[in-house]
């Protein structure tokens, strides 16, 4: 990331050469080899920062010091503007890693439909309020979003109705994260939801909404679009 002595940023080959030499340290003074751990934390870190060098056209990743600012700022938002909605899907998005095509549009007002004549059950492209299912801490199902809270929630479980590799309706289950609640997926989730149900989103349509405050499409509701996520980020 560029905060070393001479203010650049190191890659896989010289990060793998420190991380070595440290580890010849420990050994050299009959300490346990930091690879041994329960978890090899450096092997799962060296593995993503050599994949990472690898990405052709390569954008600068979300970091963490990134989110802790989004969330210093999520606060002064309205929860239904266009800024409180992205942070949502970015708090989300850290961990399900979907596509853009499933939660934004090309068009404020437009939204991508599944063109395939073989295809049954909602046509919508991005996720639906269907496709968030809530759930207690002992799998009952939570049906009344309005005025659910996060606390009462266990898990949730999303479905990936239409994908790439044709692995659709494929349900994931992501728990709520009760150490760090102010980045967990599960409340961002909960926010998603209850934000579309505020705007009247009908069922078989997009979640990614917001409500516009200025521009033409001022007192509207809109979908999210990828130019905004690139502008917002």
């Amino acid at each position: 990331m560029g905060e070393t002595i001479q203010g650049r940023s190191i890659r896989h080959a010289t990060i793998r050469n420190y991380v070595n030499a440290a580890t010849k340290l420990h050994c050299g003074r009959d300490l346990p080899s930091p690879y041994g751990a329960d978890i090899d934390y450096i092997t799962v870190v060296l593995k993503a920062v050599k994949k990472y060098e690898k990405q052709p056209d390569r954008r600068d990743m979300i970091h963490d010091e990134v989110i802790h600012h989004m969330e210093k700022q999520r606060q002064a938002h309205n929860h239904d503007t266009l800024e409180a909605a992205l942070l949502d899907w970015i708090y989300l998005g850290r961990f399900v890693g979907y596509r853009s095509i499933e939660w934004c549009q090309q068009h404020h007002h437009k939204f991508q439909t599944i063109e395939n004549r073989l295809w049954t059950g909602p046509t919508c492209y991005a996720f639906i309020d269907e496709d968030f299912q809530f759930f207690t801490s002992d799998k009952q199902p939570i049906y009344d979003k309005t005025n659910l809270t996060w606390d009462s929630i266990g898990y949730v479980t999303i479905c990936f109705r239409k994908q790439k590799n044709n692995r659709n309706y494929e349900l994931v289950s992501y728990f709520r994260d009760t150490i760090n609640p102010a980045f967990c997926l599960v409340h961002a989730a909960l926010r998603i939801c209850q934000r579309a149900a505020r705007l009247g989103v009908p069922s078989d349509e997009p979640l990614g909404v917001y409500s516009s405050t200025q521009g033409r499409y001022a007192q509207q509701r809109c979908y999210i679009t990828n130019h905004q996520v690139a502008t917002f980020l």
